[in-house]
Protein backbone atom coordinates (compact mmCIF):
# COMPACT_ATOMS: atom_id res chain seq x y z
CA UNK A 1 0.00 0.00 0.00
CA UNK A 2 1.38 3.39 -1.06
CA UNK A 3 -0.32 6.78 -0.89
CA UNK A 4 0.18 8.76 -4.08
CA UNK A 5 -0.17 12.25 -2.61
CA UNK A 6 0.46 15.60 -4.36
CA UNK A 7 3.75 15.71 -2.43
CA UNK A 8 4.94 12.32 -3.64
CA UNK A 9 4.65 8.68 -2.59
CA UNK A 10 3.97 8.25 1.13
CA UNK A 11 4.95 4.85 2.61
CA UNK A 12 2.49 2.87 4.75
CA UNK A 13 4.43 3.36 7.97
CA UNK A 14 3.61 7.07 7.73
CA UNK A 15 -0.17 6.82 7.33
CA UNK A 16 -1.38 3.37 8.39
CA UNK A 17 -0.79 4.17 12.13
CA UNK A 18 -3.02 7.24 11.72
CA UNK A 19 -5.77 5.09 10.23
CA UNK A 20 -5.41 2.68 13.15
CA UNK A 21 -5.48 5.42 15.80
CA UNK A 22 -8.61 7.00 14.36
CA UNK A 23 -10.36 3.72 13.62
CA UNK A 24 -10.54 4.60 9.92
CA UNK A 25 -8.57 1.44 9.13
CA UNK A 26 -11.87 -0.47 9.31
CA UNK A 27 -13.32 1.72 6.55
CA UNK A 28 -10.15 1.04 4.57
CA UNK A 29 -10.35 -2.77 4.90
CA UNK A 30 -12.92 -3.42 2.11
CA UNK A 31 -10.90 -1.31 -0.35
CA UNK A 32 -7.70 -3.11 0.66
CA UNK A 33 -9.09 -6.59 -0.01
CA UNK A 34 -11.06 -5.50 -3.07
CA UNK A 35 -8.05 -3.94 -4.79
CA UNK A 36 -5.51 -6.61 -3.92
CA UNK A 37 -7.72 -9.55 -4.83
CA UNK A 38 -8.70 -7.80 -8.05
CA UNK A 39 -4.98 -7.55 -8.89
CA UNK A 40 -4.49 -11.21 -8.02
CA UNK A 41 -7.41 -12.21 -10.28
CA UNK A 42 -5.76 -10.27 -13.11
CA UNK A 43 -2.41 -12.00 -12.51
CA UNK A 44 -4.11 -15.40 -12.52
CA UNK A 45 -5.84 -14.57 -15.80
CA UNK A 46 -2.43 -13.85 -17.32
CA UNK A 47 -1.22 -17.33 -16.48
CA UNK A 48 0.51 -16.67 -13.15
CA UNK A 49 -1.81 -19.15 -11.49
CA UNK A 50 0.57 -20.18 -8.70
CA UNK A 51 0.77 -16.70 -7.19
CA UNK A 52 -1.01 -15.89 -3.93
CA UNK A 53 -1.72 -12.57 -2.23
CA UNK A 54 -0.38 -11.76 1.21
CA UNK A 55 -2.11 -8.97 3.16
CA UNK A 56 -1.16 -7.44 6.50
CA UNK A 57 -3.92 -7.26 9.10
CA UNK A 58 -3.56 -4.85 12.02
CA UNK A 59 -4.83 -5.52 15.56
CA UNK A 60 -7.58 -2.93 15.00
CA UNK A 61 -8.84 -4.86 11.98
CA UNK A 62 -8.75 -8.12 13.92
CA UNK A 63 -10.94 -6.52 16.59
CA UNK A 64 -13.59 -5.62 14.03
CA UNK A 65 -16.30 -8.28 13.84
CA UNK A 66 -16.98 -7.38 10.20
CA UNK A 67 -13.54 -8.34 8.91
CA UNK A 68 -14.49 -11.99 8.35
CA UNK A 69 -17.54 -11.01 6.30
CA UNK A 70 -15.47 -8.55 4.26
CA UNK A 71 -12.83 -11.18 3.46
CA UNK A 72 -15.44 -13.74 2.48
CA UNK A 73 -17.32 -11.24 0.33
CA UNK A 74 -14.22 -10.15 -1.57
CA UNK A 75 -13.01 -13.71 -2.17
CA UNK A 76 -16.42 -14.52 -3.65
CA UNK A 77 -16.56 -11.31 -5.70
CA UNK A 78 -13.24 -11.99 -7.40
CA UNK A 79 -13.71 -15.78 -7.49
CA UNK A 80 -10.47 -16.40 -5.59
CA UNK A 81 -10.00 -19.63 -3.66
CA UNK A 82 -9.08 -19.02 0.02
CA UNK A 83 -5.86 -21.00 -0.44
CA UNK A 84 -4.50 -18.09 -2.51
CA UNK A 85 -4.88 -15.60 0.35
CA UNK A 86 -2.48 -15.19 3.24
CA UNK A 87 -2.97 -12.83 6.17
CA UNK A 88 0.12 -11.59 7.99
CA UNK A 89 -0.08 -10.77 11.70
CA UNK A 90 2.79 -8.78 13.18
CA UNK A 91 4.49 -10.36 16.17
CA UNK A 92 4.99 -7.03 17.97
CA UNK A 93 1.35 -7.06 19.05
CA UNK A 94 0.38 -9.04 22.14
CA UNK A 95 -2.55 -11.22 21.11
CA UNK A 96 -2.99 -12.44 24.68
CA UNK A 97 -4.63 -9.09 25.51
CA UNK A 98 -7.83 -10.22 23.85
CA UNK A 99 -9.19 -13.61 22.89
CA UNK A 100 -11.37 -12.06 20.18
CA UNK A 101 -8.41 -11.33 17.88
CA UNK A 102 -7.13 -14.88 18.26
CA UNK A 103 -10.60 -16.23 17.49
CA UNK A 104 -10.71 -14.08 14.34
CA UNK A 105 -7.39 -15.57 13.26
CA UNK A 106 -8.66 -19.09 13.86
CA UNK A 107 -11.83 -18.30 11.89
CA UNK A 108 -9.73 -17.12 8.95
CA UNK A 109 -7.80 -20.37 9.07
CA UNK A 110 -11.04 -22.38 9.20
CA UNK A 111 -12.04 -20.67 5.95
CA UNK A 112 -8.88 -22.06 4.34
CA UNK A 113 -6.93 -18.78 4.52
CA UNK A 114 -3.27 -19.10 5.47
CA UNK A 115 -1.92 -17.08 8.39
CA UNK A 116 1.71 -16.10 8.86
CA UNK A 117 3.64 -14.36 11.63
CA UNK A 118 5.24 -11.17 10.34
CA UNK A 119 8.41 -9.62 11.82
CA UNK A 120 9.09 -12.81 13.79
CA UNK A 121 11.60 -12.24 16.57
CA UNK A 122 10.96 -8.51 16.93
CA UNK A 123 8.54 -8.82 19.84
CA UNK A 124 8.61 -10.54 23.19
CA UNK A 125 6.24 -13.44 22.64
CA UNK A 126 7.59 -15.29 19.62
CA UNK A 127 7.06 -18.81 20.91
CA UNK A 128 3.65 -17.95 22.37
CA UNK A 129 2.63 -16.69 18.94
CA UNK A 130 3.62 -19.96 17.32
CA UNK A 131 1.76 -21.92 20.00
CA UNK A 132 -1.43 -19.84 19.94
CA UNK A 133 -1.73 -19.01 16.23
CA UNK A 134 -0.68 -22.26 14.59
CA UNK A 135 0.69 -20.34 11.58
CA UNK A 136 1.89 -21.88 8.33
CA UNK A 137 4.81 -19.47 7.89
CA UNK A 138 7.37 -17.50 9.91
CA UNK A 139 8.62 -14.25 8.38
CA UNK A 140 11.89 -13.43 10.16
CA UNK A 141 12.28 -9.76 11.02
CA UNK A 142 14.66 -7.79 8.80
CA UNK A 143 16.80 -6.69 11.77
CA UNK A 144 18.25 -10.20 12.00
CA UNK A 145 19.24 -10.16 8.34
CA UNK A 146 20.67 -6.62 8.45
CA UNK A 147 23.08 -7.67 11.22
CA UNK A 148 23.71 -11.19 9.91
CA UNK A 149 27.48 -10.82 9.53
CA UNK A 150 28.21 -8.43 12.40
CA UNK A 151 28.62 -11.13 15.05
CA UNK A 152 28.90 -14.93 14.82
CA UNK A 153 26.01 -15.21 17.29
CA UNK A 154 23.66 -13.60 14.76
CA UNK A 155 24.12 -16.49 12.35
CA UNK A 156 23.56 -18.99 15.15
CA UNK A 157 20.31 -17.27 16.06
CA UNK A 158 19.16 -17.24 12.45
CA UNK A 159 19.98 -20.91 11.97
CA UNK A 160 18.13 -21.73 15.19
CA UNK A 161 14.99 -19.90 14.02
CA UNK A 162 15.09 -21.65 10.65
CA UNK A 163 15.52 -25.04 12.32
CA UNK A 164 12.72 -24.27 14.80
CA UNK A 165 10.34 -23.37 12.00
CA UNK A 166 11.13 -26.48 10.03
CA UNK A 167 10.85 -28.74 13.08
CA UNK A 168 7.31 -27.41 13.53
CA UNK A 169 6.49 -27.99 9.88
CA UNK A 170 6.43 -24.26 9.02
CA UNK A 171 7.67 -22.38 5.97
CA UNK A 172 10.44 -19.90 6.85
CA UNK A 173 10.90 -16.61 5.00
CA UNK A 174 13.62 -14.00 5.63
CA UNK A 175 12.67 -10.33 5.22
CA UNK A 176 14.86 -7.39 4.28
CA UNK A 177 17.41 -9.13 2.05
CA UNK A 178 19.44 -6.48 0.24
CA UNK A 179 22.79 -8.13 -0.53
CA UNK A 180 23.73 -11.26 -2.51
CA UNK A 181 25.86 -12.65 0.33
CA UNK A 182 22.85 -12.48 2.67
CA UNK A 183 20.74 -14.42 0.19
CA UNK A 184 23.48 -17.00 -0.33
CA UNK A 185 23.95 -17.57 3.40
CA UNK A 186 20.20 -17.93 3.98
CA UNK A 187 19.86 -20.35 1.08
CA UNK A 188 22.67 -22.51 2.47
CA UNK A 189 21.07 -22.35 5.91
CA UNK A 190 17.88 -23.85 4.50
CA UNK A 191 15.67 -20.77 4.53
CA UNK A 192 12.73 -21.45 2.19
CA UNK A 193 12.02 -17.98 0.81
CA UNK A 194 13.53 -14.51 0.70
CA UNK A 195 12.03 -11.05 0.45
CA UNK A 196 13.75 -7.71 0.00
CA UNK A 197 15.19 -5.04 -2.26
CA UNK A 198 17.73 -7.50 -3.67
CA UNK A 199 14.87 -9.08 -5.61
CA UNK A 200 12.62 -6.08 -6.14
CA UNK A 201 11.36 -2.91 -4.57
CA UNK A 202 7.59 -2.57 -4.12
CA UNK A 203 5.93 -2.17 -7.51
CA UNK A 204 2.47 -1.29 -8.81
CA UNK A 205 0.77 -4.01 -10.83
CA UNK A 206 1.64 -2.42 -14.18
CA UNK A 207 5.36 -2.59 -13.36
CA UNK A 208 5.19 -5.97 -11.66
CA UNK A 209 3.84 -7.84 -14.69
CA UNK A 210 6.98 -7.31 -16.87
CA UNK A 211 9.16 -8.46 -13.96
CA UNK A 212 7.13 -11.64 -13.58
CA UNK A 213 7.28 -12.35 -17.29
CA UNK A 214 11.04 -11.82 -17.31
CA UNK A 215 11.63 -14.14 -14.38
CA UNK A 216 8.97 -16.75 -15.07
CA UNK A 217 11.65 -19.37 -15.64
CA UNK A 218 14.09 -18.04 -13.05
CA UNK A 219 14.71 -19.00 -9.43
CA UNK A 220 14.35 -15.59 -7.77
CA UNK A 221 11.82 -16.73 -5.18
Amino acid sequence: IRWESPNGIIPPNDFIPVLEETGMINEFTPFLFDQTLNDLRELHSMGFTDLFMSINLSPVQLQNADVLAVVGEMLAKHEISPEYLECEITETYNLSKSKSELQTIKSLQEKGIKVSIDDFGSGHASLNYVKDMNPHKLKIDREFINSLFEKPANQTIMQTIINLGHSLGLIVLAEGIEKPDEAEWLKNAGCDYGQGFLFSRPLPLSMLIPVLRKNINGDNE
